[in-house]
């Protein structure tokens, strides 16, 4: 992988700062316009943030812990509902029902799929597996018949990536997704996500605290 230099941050609103890419006609946009999110009547965890992901490119987010990045990244995929500001694709509110185009996948795969079910079965909930995909993952087929427990951490992230990428993802929120797994199984997934989000034109938002690791794959880097 590629290390990519860019400017020094310039400063932001709302307490972000960012490193400016242009975005190319003709793609899809994901946006964050002007989201909040709190509890109650205290300090909000969320304000003001703007945020843009660009279909085929990975955007970098990274910032102190409790700032809010996880928190940011289930509001993009739906999993959290906004106090404030509104979540976009295209300059439009997604489908409330249907299929979600952005799909989130966690730093602990295990608490993300049914113990009970086998491997197989997990990754087609949502669409029979594709065996390129599954190759350029390095998802093995004799998986298929396993249970989540008799997979490695490394294994099951794979199998994961594997079920969210199906041909109606439009964007992936990688919430720190190889924090857990040791540097070969973090490069490979990496360099894999770098050849499907270039391939199928998806847009990847990358929250991650390695600095290094958002040099190598982002075209961009936010702070929160």
């Amino acid at each position: 992988m590629t290390v990519k230099r860019f400017a020094p941050p310039m400063p932001a609103r709302s307490g972000m700062h960012c490193r400016r890419t242009a975005f190319r006609e003709g793609t899809m946009k994901l946006e964050a316009s002007a989201i909040g999110f709190g509890f109650g009547r205290g300090v909000p965890i969320l304000d003001g943030i703007n945020l843009a992901i660009e279909s085929g490119r990975i955007l970098g987010l990274t910032g102190k812990s409790g700032r809010g990045k996880s928190t940011l990244g289930k509001i993009l995929a739906r999993h959290l509902l906004p106090t404030k500001g509104r979540v976009l694709i295209d300059g439009a509110a997604p489908a409330s029902s249907g299929f979600n185009p952005v799909q989130l996948i966690h730093q602990t795969a295990i608490f993300a799929v049914n113990p009970r079910w086998k491997i197989g079965r997990i990754v087609s909930e949502a669409n029979p597996p594709d065996e390129m995909l599954m190759l350029a993952l390095g998802v093995r087929r004799q998986w298929l018949d396993r249970y989540p427990h008799e997979l490695s951490g490394g294994e099951l992230q794979r199998v994961a990536l594997l079920r969210s990428l199906t041909p109606g993802t439009r964007f992936l929120i990688a919430d720190e997704i190889t924090s857990m797994l040791d540097p070969i199984a973090q490069s490979e997934i990496w360099l894999a996500l770098l050849e499907i989000s270039a391939r199928r034109d998806i847009g990847i938002l990358a929250i991650s605290h390695d600095l290094a690791l958002l040099d190598r794959v982002a075209v961009q880097t936010v702070t929160l």
